[in-house]
This record gives structure tokens, sequence and C-alpha cells, in this order.
């Protein structure tokens, strides 16, 4: 009779443990944010914790004993073995996986945003901190927050990019993420404007095989974008981005006006209506309009004021791309060109 006693006794002395190493890295957590949180002026929120700037997020996660990706770990095994808390938190474990996650970096914490929470409109107000040098996970706030916004003591501030923070720190190799991080650079969201690096993460990407980046690093190329004008390295990374299964159509564009003009190139107009036809084929508003041109003129191919005429007229009803900041442009070309062939 006395070992169940005994087994009940340990038992509670182990959660009793438990509880207490739990309560004092809370505490140690709670300290911190303390110590480095700002008053931030709502009515609810009295203070506003700052997370690291993703370039010094990035540099301190290299120095941490832990990985980001190891982080994300701790949080998604902590979530699938605390069922009825992870669910207050997020709809379940696969929510926090590389595509949804949203981590930033604050001292010796890495810090992830939840996808659902309570009563709040914003994700960002509650999540996980792990500690990257113990791997303790602390869900935030406590189990005791009633989800009410009085509740909670800090509103955290995070002024990444979303499309930036996961993919960089958790898969910083990874081309979509090099691609993102380049583009971050180039429009100065999450980082500092830099084209010269913007330039330099694009490539990395395009070397990898990222389609999207070997078309945006051929244009840093073909512009002079943080890298000197090369009409050669443009060409090379054009005929990368139209080399995958789905071509990229403005690569295709672009190769299509290098054989039109001779940039780059050999003349040849045979060579620009094969690349045009293929952005044409993508429904692509500038190359549609140039192999019209082409069949008006004979250029390349027999001459036909037909398919020249339905080439125009597909541009303007292709409503689809009425979101593309050129479409419009090419448009009022076709309209103009159908009027005076007609």
């Amino acid at each position: 009779m006395k070992i169940p006693f005994l087994q009940g006794l340990v038992l509670a002395l182990v959660m009793c443990v438990c509880q207490a190493a739990a309560g004092a890295g809370r505490q140690a957590l709670e300290s911190e944010l303390r110590a480095e949180s700002e008053p931030a002026g709502f009515l609810w929120l009295d203070r506003e914790v700052a997370m690291l700037e993703l370039e010094a997020a990035m540099e301190r996660s290299r120095s941490l004993p832990m990985t980001p990706q190891q982080a994300m770990d701790a949080a998604r095994a902590y979530v699938k073995a605390h069922p009825e808390e992870g669910r207050q938190r997020v709809c379940d474990a696969s929510c926090l996986v590389l595509a949804h996650a949203r981590v930033s970096v604050f001292g010796d914490y890495y810090f992830f945003r939840s996808l659902r929470n309570f009563k709040f409109s914003q994700a960002r107000l509650v999540g996980f901190f792990v500690n990257a040098r113990s791997g303790e996970v602390i869900p935030y706030p406590g189990a005791d927050f009633s989800g009410d916004e009085e509740d909670s003591p800090y509103r955290v501030a995070i002024s990444y990019n979303e499309d930036v923070e996961g993919k960089i720190l958790i898969a910083p190799d990874d081309p979509d993420a090099l691609r993102s991080l380049g583009w971050a650079y180039m429009r100065g969201k999450a980082v500092p404007k830099s084209t010269e690096k913007g330039a330099a993460y694009l490539r990395r990407a395009a070397d990898k095989g990222d389609e999207l980046a070997q078309r945006d690093y051929a244009d840093c190329c073909w512009h002079g974008r943080g890298v000197p004008v090369s009409r050669e390295e443009a060409i090379r990374y054009y005929r990368l981005a139209v080399a995958h299964e789905f071509p990229d159509a403005h690569s295709a564009c672009m190769l299509g006006n290098c054989y039109a003009r001779g940039e780059g190139v050999p003349q040849s107009w045979v060579d620009a209506v094969q690349w045009y036809r293929v952005a044409a084929d993508d429904r692509h508003a500038e190359a549609s309009y140039h192999l019209a041109e082409c069949y008006e003129k004979g250029l390349g191919v027999p001459v036909s004021r037909e398919r020249a005429m339905k080439l125009h007229e597909s541009i303007i009803e292709d409503h689809r791309a009425a979101d593309d900041e050129d479409w419009m442009t090419w448009a009022n070309k076709a309209r103009a060109s159908l009027l005076r062939m007609r």
C-alpha cells in the first residue's frame, strides 16, 4: 500500500519542480521584456516590446546555440504535447510550418506569432517565446490570460515584412528565401534599401534555379540595378528563366526584343518571333503587341493582317491583365493600331 503513495508523492514533487521551472523561465522572460520594453501609449497596453530588426536578427541568430528552425520545431512539439493550450493559439501543430512562420528575435529568445488567438484580431499579440539557450518554450501570454485585451501586459512590435522574415531566418539558403530578401533590399522593406545587396541575393537565388530570381537578376543586369550594365549577363539569365517547364513570359519578351534589335545577340526576326510567341501564349501584353506588328509587316513571318488584328484584340480584351502596370499602355497602343488597320 505504500508504493502507490510513494509514487503519488514522487509525481507530485516532479510536477512541482516542473511548474517551478516553468515559472522561473516565465519570470526570467517577463523580467527581460519589462527591462527592454517602452511605453506604447495605448489605453490598455502600457508597454511595447520591440524585436530586433531583420539584419540584426539574422546576425543574432547565427550566434545562438539554437537555430530558428530548431526553435520552430520546439514550438511545434510544444503545441502537439499540449493540444488544449495549443488550440487556443493555433488551429493545430500543422499551422506552425515554414510557409506561415512569423519568427522574430528578442535577445536570446525566438518569438513565433500564432495564426490564431483568443479574441484578438492581430495575430502578433500572442504566440510562443523559445529560449534559444535552454530550449524552453514559453506560451505568451500565459495560461491565465483570459483573452481580453485589457489583460495583455505587452504589445509585441515587429517591423518585419511577413513575406521575408520566416523564410530568411528559418531557411537562409532556400532559393525562395533568398529571392524574398533580394526583393526586400530592392524595395527597402524590413531592411535598409540597397540595390547592391538586393542584386546579390537575387543572383544567389537565381544560381540555385529560382525562375523569378533569374528574371529579376537579368533585369538588374539589363538596367544596371545594383550591378554594372551587362547585356550578355542579362541574356544569360533570361535564357535560364525561359528554360523551365513554364517559361517566364517577361524573360521571353525580353529575348524577343534582343533579337528584334540585335542587342547582345545577332539580329534575327525569326528568333524574335519565336520568343514573342512564347510570351504571347502566356498573355504577355507587350510581346503580343510586338508579335502583331511582325504579322502586320511580315517580319520573320508571312504577312497576316487577320492574325495581327486578333492579337491586338486579345490585348484589349484581356481584362485579367488589368492589374499589370504595363497592360494599359499596350492596350492603348493596340487600340490605336486597330483603328489604323481598319
